[in-house]
């Protein structure tokens, strides 16, 4: 017996028709459209609607409701013409897999990579992407994470605004095209991570979900759309579909992480919370599959409860993203105090504390931010401690698609620090004690901006994408969010499109080379042991600033140490031995630095100005 089988959409049955199905309590009646013919579809007692018809298994279809209108299928496998078009049946079992000794990745192992497929390459699609697979295993990632892949509106966007979550985009290259690119990810032993949005649904979405259903709410709000009803009257038939999401995009698809998108939006009063039951079911099913599958979720509260265990009444998420590390260094690197950055010090304090405890706001520091802007009642001193969970249960980075994008010009990191602060800001995220996340284009310091952008034909989305993209921006600099792109002008794509050409440059390169050394220390070195807080020493030094890690791994010591100053400095010992075996110092000329470094240290290690240093304590 099949380990999950999709009971809702159109789906083959034994002996080769096809059945169509879908929830309507707001229908009395329904039919299937397809081609040739109309087939009538029968009401269960609960709400649900089924028809069989002998059909080809790649017909399109839509399903006709009270006689009046006729939509797409909320549970579509393929939009090939879009949101407004008909909805195409897929047969799972009509691409071969080769995958069969691929059986997940270890939370430990990952080396996330971020990318957004309209703008990865020029093509803009699935097959762009797998033209840069060699790169991507060059460098050396572990785990692919395309931004949100479910049918939006147009054909680009970041994609959080899905409207047929089961649908892959279709000017990406629909469902064979995606298999194939997580066929090949996993050849080349590399993980795929699906993003998934289970906390709203995209502009418009309502008018395809509304007609069928309760499966959206007006009882909580987010800033982004009309959130699912996880606890209303029909919220059994939404949950159902929703964890349907999740579970067939495992199965049929191979993925191997989930990242749920902004689970601090995903609003459930139920007893068992919506986080808690995909979690369950996500697990039962990797296990009954024999595979390792991952659940990331996105959030900015700083709330242990998304990663604490299911019986410390947690949901038992894997990891969560955390923000404030990557905060308190752009704080640092370059003064900025716009939006949540004014939250920080500026000094290396924050980046020590960052890499103590992801959760710098803890419970005891108020936000200005927050106080300013009150979003949707989320407190003002907020967070708690992480204390006594594995640092393996958080995921950070220098840039994220957020920082860069959800800033008035869009401009990536590399453009707004020196080339040694930018080497120094790598450093500090793939060698800390936390799953790394790198996006795309970063790995070799890569100068095309990353701009919010989509292609919507409706006006009144256009406009809200604009009114809404600019009351983001009200939080930074009057003069800067006035001149914030319009998403709906071609131009904030097209200048979002990574430049490849620029790897043709020395400075690239060296980037690159970089990356390369970082990541490679990284899987030599850090085990589990590395993650453990008992095993992790932080020391730092205000006045000379700079800041070292000790991982105490038993059989060896590895230390890392960073100096944001801007001066050299010969410092004493800061690790719990006497002398230091350089392995990498982004300082060297290797990396287009100045210095010809030193290999060995005993009792003084001179640091030079903004710059990492890694090796073993001896």
């Amino acid at each position: 017996m099949s380990a999950f089988k999709l009971h809702l959409g159109a789906n083959i049955t034994p002996n080769r028709k096809i059945e169509f199905k879908f929830w309507g309590p707001n229908v009395n009646k329904a039919s299937v459209v397809l081609d040739s013919r109309t087939v009538q579809m029968s009401k269960d007692k609960e709400d649900y609607f089924t028809a069989n018809a002998k059909v080809s298994s790649n017909a399109r279809y839509l399903y006709r409701i009270d006689n009046s209108i006729e939509l797409p299928d909320p549970a579509s496998r393929f939009q090939p013409d879009g949101i407004r078009g008909p909805s195409q049946i897929i047969d799972p079992k009509d691409f071969t897999w080769t995958d069969q000794d691929w059986h997940g990745i270890s939370l430990e192992d990952l080396i996330i990579y971020e990318l957004p497929v309209s703008t990865f390459t020029p093509e803009g699609n699935f097959e762009g992407v797998m033209g840069k697979l060699p790169h991507i295993e060059d460098v050396g990632f572990t785990c692919v994470e395309p931004m949100p892949l479910a049918q939006f509106p147009g054909k680009r966007g970041w994609g959080y605004d899905g409207i047929f979550p089961f649908a892959p985009q279709n000017s990406y290259g629909g469902p064979v095209r995606l298999k194939s690119l997580i066929n090949s990810l996993h050849g080349r032993k590399i993980a795929a991570a699906k993003d998934l949005v289970c906390n709203h649904t995209g502009a418009g979405g309502d008018n395809f979900l509304d007609p069928f259903g309760p499966y959206l709410t007006e009882k909580y709000t987010t800033p982004w759309g009309k959130t699912f009803n996880y606890d209303g009257e029909g919220s059994q038939a939404v949950r159902d579909f929703i964890i349907s999401n999740a579970l067939y995009w495992i199965f049929e698809y191979h993925f191997d992480v989930l990242r749920l998108d902004a689970v601090d939006y995903i609003f459930d009063s139920s007893q068992k919370h919506i986080l808690r039951e995909i979690r369950d079911e996500v697990k039962r099913l990797a296990k009954s599959l024999g595979r390792n599958v991952l659940i990331i979720g996105e959030s900015s509260e700083n709330d242990p409860k998304f990663i604490q265990p299911p019986e410390e009444g947690g949901y038992g998420l894997d990891a969560v993203w955390s923000f404030n590390p990557e905060q308190a260094l752009r704080r640092k690197l370059t003064g900025e105090t716009a939006s949540y950055y004014g939250d920080f010090t500026g000094n290396i304090s924050d980046i020590a504390k960052g890499l103590e405890d992801p959760n710098i706001f803890n419970g005891t520091r108020e936000s200005a931010f927050r106080k300013r802007k009150k979003p949707h009642g989320k407190p003002i001193n907020y967070g708690k401690p992480s204390s006594g969970t594995s640092t393996s249960h958080f995921v950070v980075y220098h840039s994220s698609h957020d920082s860069i994008g959800n800033s008035p010009s869009g401009s990536r990191l590399s453009t707004l620090v020196s080339f040694e602060e930018y080497k120094l800001s790598s450093a500090l995220a793939l060698l800390s004690p936390y799953i790394p996340m790198v996006f795309s284009g970063d790995e070799f310091g890569s100068s095309s901006p990353f701009l919010f952008f989509v292609n919507y034909d409706d006006q009144l989305f256009r406009d809200g994408a604009r009114s809404g993209r600019l009351g983001e921006m009200q939080y930074f600099e009057r003069a800067d969010w006035e001149s914030t792109p319009d998403p709906n002008d071609p131009k904030s794509f097209l200048d979002s499109r990574i430049n490849w050409d620029e790897l043709d440059n020395e400075r690239n390169q060296q980037i690159k080379s970089l990356y390369k050394d970082l990541i490679e220390f990284r899987k030599r070195h850090f085990g589990k042991a590395a993650f453990k807080r008992e095993n992790i020493t932080v020391n730092c030094s205000k006045d000379k600033e700079w800041v070292a890690i000790e991982y105490d791994l038993g059989n060896k010591k590895i230390g890392v140490i960073h100096s944001f100053s801007d001066q050299a400095h010969l410092i004493g010992f800061p690790f719990c031995g006497s002398s230091f075996e350089s392995e990498i110092n982004t300082a060297d000329k290797k990396y287009g630095g100045s210095q010809k470094t030193e290999n060995s240290s005993r009792f003084e290690i001179m640091l030079e100005p903004k710059s990492s240093m890694a090796g073993w304590i001896h």
